[in-house]
């Protein structure tokens, strides 16, 4: 969960169990349970790519239907199997994360996706669809999953990576992303927040 080096900058973002009270929804935000503060991630989850387990595509698009389809983006099953499926690949982005459990268990997902939002054509990779089933949220599923988002980023030379919430600013913001505009999102307002890589970039650092 935490440092890698990649293209000359040292990636510093280790989310603990502790901070990962609410996470991404994908296209917006969703608050998972809080954490125990005592508890730690099982140390048999691994977190794979989506690529290497296309079987789980279903099971994942029927999780986020169920979870978010009043959203537009979540309204359609199809249109989400198609987007997890487009995502199922390596070394570039889209792409999208699986974590599991020693059994293969499927205990959550999260995906870096290509301009999530349709008038901020200068902002490319967007952290979204952090999805934890309920009975498995709080154990700190959610913060291997963007600290893996985080390092795969790195490793395929992303610069930016941006995430928008209506009311976490405050939670992202002690993960290293700052605020750098307002916007109305599905009639919510949110704040659109960056996390940049490049070494010498104005802001917070990877």
């Amino acid at each position: 969960m935490g440092r890698h080096q990649a293209s000359g900058c040292q990636a510093k973002f280790t989310v603990t169990t502790a901070q990962a009270g609410c996470l991404v929804r994908g296209q917006t935000s969703v608050c998972f349970a809080q954490p125990n503060f005592h508890s730690q991630p099982d140390k048999n989850m691994r977190i794979e790519p989506l690529a290497d387990h296309q079987y789980l595509i279903g099971e994942i698009a029927k999780l986020l239907h169920e979870e978010w389809g009043a959203f537009p983006p979540w309204a359609s099953l199809i249109a989400i199997e198609a987007r997890l499926t487009a995502g199922a690949q390596l070394h570039r982005a889209p792409f999208t994360t699986v974590a599991l459990s020693a059994a293969d268990e499927l205990l959550g997902t999260a995906s870096v996706k290509l301009f999530e939002l349709p008038n901020h054509h200068d902002k490319s990779h967007w952290l979204g669809e952090v999805f934890i089933p309920k009975p498995l949220r709080g154990r700190g599923v959610g913060a291997a999953l963007i600290n893996d988002c985080v390092r795969r980023s790195i490793d395929i030379g992303i610069q930016a990576l941006y995430l928008y919430t209506p009311d976490q600013q405050k939670l992202y913001e002690r993960f290293g992303w700052r605020e750098v505009e307002q916007a109305m999102v599905d009639g919510e307002a949110v704040s659109v927040m960056v996390r940049l890589a490049a070494p010498n970039a104005p802001g917070p650092q990877w």
